[in-house]
């Protein structure tokens, strides 16, 4: 329990500190076009299927059948306390998101940037929290439930590279810069740490 509230306090300043420099440093964006140019130039002989297949995975139709998948195997195993928590965590992150996305009102990377269509405000990325919360909430369970070792590791290997791609596709296809996606990162580990410590607490709506 206090290891995950040393790791939701970590995320919580890392969050807090990432959003109020986006919101008072406007000269941030211009340094990180640099990183969004440098990405795109080195994987310019890419195919860009790649990074829409990658990128896909923190779509909201893909996580959907995440969020099908890892509540059948709950309830299979007889979670239901836990199946009840993942079904909250993603409305919650989506509406978090949301809402600290019309506050900010951070602006997209520049139009000749994007290498796809995308709509709304830039920070945080959508995507990687959605993502983080996603993937991250099945490495918790896993961790916790999972005792074959060799497919615990596999699992949890899988699962990290997943969040890691999404948030780092969205620099590449140039729709969200880097500090969009340690925003969406650090809430979304918020989110689970505040889930993880509500399962492990006995109280009368999760016995």
């Amino acid at each position: 329990m206090k290891k995950k509230l040393c790791i939701f306090t970590i995320f919580f300043v890392v969050f807090i500190l990432t959003t109020l420099f986006v919101y008072q440093n406007s000269a941030l964006s211009l340094q990180e076009l640099k990183i969004i140019d440098a990405v795109q130039t080195i994987l310019k002989n890419v195919p860009l299927s790649i990074a829409k297949f990658i990128t896909s995975f923190g779509h909201e139709q893909n996580w959907r059948y995440s969020l099908i998948t890892a509540i059948i195997i709950l309830l299979i195993c007889k979670k239901y306390k836990e199946t009840i928590l993942y079904v909250i965590a993603l409305p919650l992150s989506t509406f978090l998101y949301s809402f600290i996305k019309d506050i900010i009102a951070r602006p997209r990377p520049p139009m000749d940037m994007r290498l796809i269509e995308v709509s709304n405000t830039s920070y945080p990325s959508g995507h990687s929290a959605t993502s983080m919360v996603t993937y991250g909430l099945l490495i918790y369970f896993v961790c916790k439930y999972v005792k074959n070792k060799p497919l615990k590791v596999s699992l949890i290997s899988l699962l990290s590279c997943l969040i890691l791609l999404v948030g780092f596709s969205r620099v590449w296809v140039g729709v969200h810069f880097p500090t969009d996606i340690i925003g969406g990162f650090s809430l979304g580990i918020c989110i689970i740490c505040i889930f993880a410590i509500i399962n492990e607490t006995k109280l009368p709506f999760t016995k």
